[in-house]
């Protein structure tokens, strides 16, 4: 991280979003552009396919746009303090961000970092729930992993994105999907408790999972 960013780079994004965090001219559809921009390469065709689909996967979203947006910027926005607070939190936290509710997972080296990654999370206005599936190293013999188990874990999580994207009864889109130490975790919303189920079902069902924790809610359903 440069020293520049809290300087003039932040005091550009804030230009680029207005006065509030998405008050200006870069709405949802602005911000999936440029993400986009840097993403896709520089060929325009690499730029207008990087685009298009990027804009067109966040508009099909439960969330929309803007809340595909908002969710990216807050991850950023986390993964930036705890950077600034210790180089290590983001190689070993993960953070998923969806509607507000902040997923983190991962294993820490000690557990001032474990407390440091909750707090620093919270601190983000447009965060509302913590989730913190955060372990510390050492504590049990579940963190004592290895490069084998993080492609382990890779493998598990490209696994079961496959199989929701190829299963026509989900809409995949409105699925996020870590997993950290073969325990698969869920967030998102469901069309249906039907459709949460089976999403579930899909992740039991993988080779080497331990456990599944779902966070996954329910279109329509009180507090969702």
């Amino acid at each position: 991280m440069t020293p520049g960013w809290r300087g003039t780079g932040h005091r550009s994004m804030r230009w680029l979003f207005g006065g509030g965090r998405f008050g200006g001219w870069l709405s949802g559809v602005g911000f999936a552009l440029v993400a986009s921009l840097l993403l896709a390469g520089c060929t325009p065709t690499g730029i207008a396919i990087g685009a298009g689909a990027r804009v067109a996967t966040a508009a099909a979203e439960e969330r929309g746009l803007r809340g595909s947006a908002e969710d990216t910027w807050v991850t950023t926005e986390i993964n930036r303090r705890w950077f600034e607070f210790d180089h290590r939190l983001p190689l070993q936290a993960t953070v998923t961000v969806r509607d507000g509710v902040a997923l983190l997972t991962g294993v820490v080296d000690t557990a001032d970092l474990r407390l440091a990654a909750v707090r620093l999370a919270w601190s983000e206005e447009a965060i509302h729930r913590v989730i913190n599936e955060l372990r510390v190293a050492g504590q049990d013999s579940r963190t004592q992993g290895d490069t084998a188990d993080a492609g382990r874990d890779l493998w598990i999580a490209k696994t079961l994105e496959a199989r929701l994207l190829f299963d026509g009864e989900i809409l995949s889109i409105n699925y996020a999907v870590d997993v950290a130490d073969r325990v698969v975790y869920l967030m998102g919303t469901a069309q249906s408790a039907a459709e949460r189920d089976r999403v579930i079902a899909h992740a039991r069902d993988i080779a080497h999972v331990r456990r599944v924790v779902s966070y996954v809610g329910i279109k329509g359903a009180p507090g969702d």
